[in-house]
């Protein structure tokens, strides 16, 4: 098998405050996330950016994590606006938006405090 040969196709997020992290990422990235029920319990899932992705309730997950063990980077037409999507939405800017030649690049958090890459590139 080849590296080239293997694709990513979803990821599922453990999610404290599902409702939350619904709204946020359904309003951010439009994720179209819906409910359903799996393993007696209720998970959601939607789409982002081409992939499939899944929120599931951390308390059915058990995970101690303090902090976030992944970050999801995008490239975006516009930073700035993504970030006022995402204060809008709940979540909060971290840091200050930096540029470099030909690029534009921040970070927000979403409700459960998980950072996630902007870049705008021009």
């Amino acid at each position: 098998m080849s590296p080239s040969s293997i694709q990513l196709q979803g990821i599922t997020i453990a999610a404290v405050n599902v409702e939350a992290m619904v709204h946020f990422y359904n309003h951010v990235f439009d994720a179209s996330l819906e409910p359903f029920a799996a393993f007696g319990t209720t998970l959601y899932r939607g789409q982002l950016a081409g992939l499939r992705l899944v929120f599931c309730p951390n308390d059915f997950l058990g995970i101690q994590a303090e902090k976030n063990r992944q970050q999801l980077t995008f490239t975006v037409p516009d930073a700035g606006a993504i970030i006022k999507e995402a204060i809008d939405a709940g979540g909060r800017q971290v840091g200050e938006l930096s540029q470099s030649p030909g690029q534009k690049a921040g970070s927000i958090a979403d409700p459960d405090g998980n950072t996630i890459e902007l870049v705008e590139t021009s």
